[in-house]
C-alpha cells in the first residue's frame, strides 16, 4: 500500500512539473484523449493549465488526467467546470475562462469524481 501511495505522489510531482513548465506541453508527445478504451488503471489526478485572462476577454483552460498505470488523457471536453466565484471570472463546458472582475478565482474541472484545480488572478491587464 505505501509503495503505490509514493508512487501516486511521484506521478502527482511528474505531473505538476510538466503541466506547469512549458504551459502545459510534453517534450515527446501530447496526452491522449480518452476512448472507450481508455486504460483500466485508477485515475490518480486532474492537471489544470490555463493563463488568467484579462477582464473582459477569455482564455482556453485544459485538464488532463493522469492514472496510477502512467497513462495521461486529455479531458477538456468530458470534464465539469466550475469557477469558485463567478462575479470575478465564468468558466464553459469547454473550459473557456472569461475574467469577469478583478479578483481571484478557483478555476475546478472535475473528471470522473476526481477534481483538480487552479488559482486564478483576474487582472486588468492579461498575464502572458
Amino acid at each position: 500500500m505505501h509503495a503505490r501511495w509514493f508512487g501516486a505522489m511521484a506521478l502527482v510531482v511528474g505531473l505538476t512539473a510538466l503541466m506547469s513548465g512549458c504551459g502545459g506541453s510534453t517534450t515527446s508527445s501530447q496526452p491522449r484523449v480518452p476512448t472507450s478504451s481508455s486504460p483500466p488503471s485508477p485515475l490518480a489526478i486532474i492537471g489544470v493549465t490555463g493563463t488568467a485572462p484579462a477582464v473582459g476577454s477569455s482564455r482556453s483552460f485544459a485538464a488532463a488526467a493522469s492514472y496510477f498505470d502512467g497513462s495521461v488523457y486529455l479531458v477538456t471536453a468530458q470534464a465539469t467546470w466550475t469557477s469558485s466565484d463567478t462575479a470575478i471570472a465564468t468558466v464553459s463546458s469547454a473550459g473557456l475562462v472569461t475574467g469577469l472582475a478583478v479578483g481571484s478565482t478557483t478555476i475546478t474541472a472535475t473528471y470522473k469524481g476526481v477534481s483538480g484545480t487552479k488559482v486564478i488572478t483576474v487582472n486588468l491587464v492579461a498575464e502572458f
